[in-house]
């Protein structure tokens, strides 16, 4: 599932512009989509679970990126990353909450 944010002038796939639209497509619509100039890939975070370095993270690092469908699928069914878990909200001594990054 990737997340877009739609940047063209008219709805796409029920998401007006400027709206994120969160889709499953494959990488052909995927690539018609950016090339038409419709969407931009949403960074999403990822963890580099695999052995080796991903695009400069090393093994154990969550990172930021824009990655197509193919890249992402590619690198995830290889086993070298998978998307991060959220990061989690924890209570300060004073009562506010806090994001929480492993």
């Amino acid at each position: 599932m990737g997340a877009y944010k739609v940047i063209g002038r008219r709805e796409l796939e029920g998401a007006a512009p400027g709206d994120l639209l969160t889709a499953d497509l494959d990488a052909a619509t995927e690539a018609a989509y950016l090339a038409a100039g419709w969407v931009e890939i949403v960074p999403t975070r990822y963890e580099v679970v695999g052995p080796r370095s991903v695009l400069g993270n090393e093994p154990g690092a969550v990172f930021e990126a824009a990655l197509d469908v193919g890249q992402r699928d590619s690198l995830i069914a290889a086993g070298h990353i998978a998307p991060a878990k959220a990061a989690k909200a924890t209570k300060s001594s004073k009562g506010d909450s806090k994001k929480e990054s492993k």
